[in-house]
C-alpha cells in the first residue's frame, strides 16, 4: 500500500474534497479552508482538510450553520 502525502497540492486538495478547482479558491478566498503558503506555493494538510469535511458532515447532521 502506498503512503499517502501530508501535503497537497491545490489540484489534490480539490480532489480529496471532491470540488473544482474553482472553489476551492473561492473558499481558501473566503477563510473557508486551513491552508499554509510558502511564497507563492500553497498547501493543504491532509488531515486539516478531513477534519474540514467531518465538520460539515457534523454540521447536517445537527442541523448546526457555523
Amino acid at each position: 500500500m502506498q503512503e499517502q502525502p501530508e501535503y497537497l497540492n491545490s489540484e489534490d486538495a480539490a480532489k480529496v474534497l471532491s470540488v473544482s478547482l474553482s472553489k476551492l479558491y473561492m473558499m481558501r478566498q473566503h477563510d473557508q479552508l486551513p491552508f499554509i503558503k510558502n511564497g507563492r506555493k500553497v498547501m493543504y494538510r491532509r488531515s486539516s482538510l478531513l477534519e474540514f469535511l467531518n465538520n460539515l458532515e457534523q454540521q447536517s447532521v445537527t442541523g448546526g450553520n457555523t
